[in-house]
């Protein structure tokens, strides 16, 4: 009995980490199709016409409303449940919700919440602006402290790795489909804040007291977003904050990350910002 709970409890762990594991990567819309797919309605007021700024508003009214209202303080309750194993998905008890295992963000790996020295990492950060949405668990991932440190306020660019002229999660060492997750994310921030604009630079200068309220690359996240499919890790917790799933019994009610749904909305709404952009989206 005891050998067959220790097959069951590596099996498990393994299929919770699968969607976190380097994969094959595919080209097109994230390397997802879901255009028969309209979450329950979710996306009905969309229209096949709609890009730039246009669909760009017509996606903040549809997640602003049900955004989270609890501050950065807050947002440990919620990854407590969206960044770990569940039974829906693993089988793994309900123990493990409580226990402080978590995956770290960038890794894609279990570490334990307080044992591994994690913290939460702004993935649009504070420098930047990011403290005005620091509530919302679609920004504020659990990162082990020094890959939160590592990078930064770096803006996300392709082969670097910097503390501040630009950073890369495979450049870095760390798990490179966060290349993708990242890129969606930083999408998602630039719809959810109507502040926030995304640049095609690699740098630009800001401090707390002063943000710009800027990210980049923009031409790289928009390539990583076709070249690295969602992750099955990403779907699970875009159902769980939106409550299509539920997380060891806990049901949350928040708006969901369009672009873990249709990734090609990024190419939709900033493939036309420059040449390198059109390239990129096959403009």
């Amino acid at each position: 009995m005891k050998k067959i709970l220790k097959v069951l409890t590596v099996a498990s762990v393994g299929f919770l980490l699968s969607g976190c594991l380097p994969g094959p990567k595919k080209g097109g819309n994230g390397g997802n199709d879901n255009s028969q797919n309209n979450f329950d309605g979710y996306y009905d007021s969309i229209t096949d016409d709609m890009k730039g700024d246009e669909l760009k508003t017509a996606l903040y009214n549809i997640i602003h409303p049900a955004m989270s209202k609890h501050n950065y303080a807050y947002v440990w309750k919620y990854l407590d449940y969206c960044d770990v194993g569940h039974p829906e998905t693993t089988g793994v008890t309900s123990s493990t919700a409580s226990n402080g295992d978590i995956i770290a963000y960038y890794e894609g790996k279990i570490a334990h919440k307080y044992n591994d020295e994690m913290n939460k990492e702004h993935v649009w950060p504070k420098s930047h602006g990011g403290n005005l949405i620091e509530g919302d668990p679609h920004m504020v991932r659990p990162a082990i402290e020094k890959n939160n440190s590592g990078r930064g306020n770096s803006f996300y660019v392709e082969g670097k790795n910097s503390d501040t002229n630009g950073w890369d999660p495979k450049a870095a060492g760390l798990n490179e489909n966060y290349r993708g997750d990242c890129a969606r994310i930083i999408f998602y921030c630039a719809v959810q804040e109507p502040r926030f604009k995304i640049i095609d630079e690699e740098y630009h200068p800001t401090s707390n007291a002063d943000p710009d309220f800027m990210m980049g690359k923009l031409s790289d996240m928009l390539k990583w977003n076709l070249n690295y499919a969602v992750q099955q890790s990403e779907k699970n917790r875009n159902d769980i904050l939106n409550g299509k799933m539920k997380s060891y019994d806990k049901e949350f009610n928040l708006n969901r990350n369009p672009f873990i749904d249709h990734p090609e909305y990024a190419c939709r709404i900033w493939g036309e910002t420059n040449s390198t952009t059109k390239q990129i989206c096959g403009m």
